[in-house]
């Protein structure tokens, strides 16, 4: 690269961006909140800018004074709390950046729902409830069992399956909170879970996988945390075929223009069915699985667009698969954890981590962050690689007295 340096400004972003944009010669400057301004978010950042909190009164100041020093050619974040400001700042700078209205669809589950509803795409009845009884008389007119989850909600906090009107009122833990949270009351749809992993390029899609997910599952609360993913999913061609159409449909239908996106979808009884879609990179590592299997690091991708840099999205097939598998053990506090030692001697696993050992509290899993660690493998495909995780899961054995449990209210 010659003269002056391509420079992009990261919104709350973790080492991954910023690690491949020193690789790649672009400079960072990076925007975060004093709560997360850690090492592993700045990074090889130039400068880091350090507010309270990310709303725009405290973000465009700042921001708008670096750039008349240093002007930045994009904004963008890959996590979810950074993805509305980055896409403020990209259109309050006129710089490259995801479109601001689109972001909001997909922060917004009730937004998303709306727009897929008016273009006749992937219809699912759902409305926005404040109570129990709201959401009640929705299920009254749609039949239960119904999904109520945080409009806004991400790591799968909050999203339970409600059976019956006694159980509503379980779903809405926080109802005579001011102001009241916001929920999304959606009919409840069957069938197994994928996602697909894109990159946008004006308005361009590029589909480079979809992720076969795997749930714990049951009636508790933990039912739609992820247990798993692999990568490729094992899936006949007509269904794949139909799950991408789809996807590739509503992130047009969205008006997600540019950058990666990670859409979760049901292969139900009647066809495939969006449940939500995010203008970033998947969770759980999907990005490493993804990267392992096809060669393209949405990572430097990512700061490539940003930058204007020349991009390659094409797959390279080795005839591989990948896939994570995480931790849950019982809840209680560990006496004792045997077996985590043997994993490294299974051919294929390429990464584990234990993130409890004994003497530690195990909380009941509520969302992804409850997890305890994960293996990651390859294999000769997504299933063997699975099957693999799983092997080297069981090899690890917990030990816990059940009677003293972490003890945090459903909604924390």
């Amino acid at each position: 690269m010659t003269g002056a340096p391509t420079r992009i400004l990261l919104v709350a972003p973790t080492a991954e961006l910023t690690d491949r944009a020193r690789a790649l010669g672009v400079e960072t400057f990076v925007v975060t909140t004093k709560r997360r301004a850690g090492l592993e978010h700045i990074g090889h950042a130039r400068m880091t800018l350090v507010v309270d909190d990310l709303s725009d009164d405290q973000v465009l100041p700042v921001v708008t004074a670096a750039h008349r020093l240093a002007p930045f050619s994009a904004c963008v974040s890959l996590t979810e709390y950074g993805l509305e400001p980055a896409a403020a700042i990209a259109a309050a700078l006129g710089i490259r950046g995801v479109d601001a209205d689109a972001v909001r669809r997909t922060r917004d589950k009730a937004l998303m729902r709306e727009a897929l509803a008016r273009a006749g795409l992937s219809e699912v009845a759902a409305q926005e409830c404040v109570s129990a009884d709201e959401a009640h008389r929705f299920a009254k007119r749609h039949g239960y069992p119904v999904i109520v989850k945080p409009v806004d909600g991400v790591g799968s906090a909050m999203v339970r399956r409600v059976d019956g009107p006694d159980d509503m009122v379980l779903a809405f833990p926080d109802a005579d909170a001011a102001p009241a949270p916001r929920f999304l009351v959606e009919q409840y749809l069957t069938g197994p879970e994928y996602s697909v992993e894109c990159f946008t390029v004006d308005g361009a899609h590029t589909v480079l996988a979809v992720t076969e997910k795997h749930l714990i599952g049951g009636a508790e609360q933990a039912a739609y945390v992820e247990l798993g993913h692999a990568v490729p999913a094992a899936l006949a061609e007509p269904d794949r075929a139909a799950i991408v159409a789809l996807t590739v449909e509503a992130l047009t239908v969205l008006g997600v223009d540019g950058g990666p996106s990670h859409t979760e979808v049901k292969v139900t009884p009647s066809g495939p069915r969006i449940i939500e879609t995010h203008t970033r990179v998947g969770g759980d590592y999907i990005p490493d699985l993804v990267q392992r299997v096809t060669g393209v690091d949405l990572y430097e991708q990512t700061v490539r667009w940003a930058a204007g840099l020349p991009m390659s999205l094409a797959a390279i097939p080795g005839g591989c698969g990948a896939a994570i598998r995480f931790f849950t053990p019982d809840p209680g506090v560990l006496t004792s954890v045997h077996g985590a030692s043997l994993i490294s001697n299974l051919p294929g696993v390429v990464r584990h981590e234990l993130t409890v050992r004994s003497g530690d509290t195990v909380p009941p899993v509520r969302r992804s962050l409850d997890r305890s660690g994960y293996v990651l493998a390859v294999g000769e495909d997504g299933r063997a690689a699975m099957a693999l995780c799983e092997r080297a899961v069981g090899l690890v054995r917990f030990e816990s007295d059940p009677a003293v449990v972490a003890r945090r209210p459903l909604n924390a």
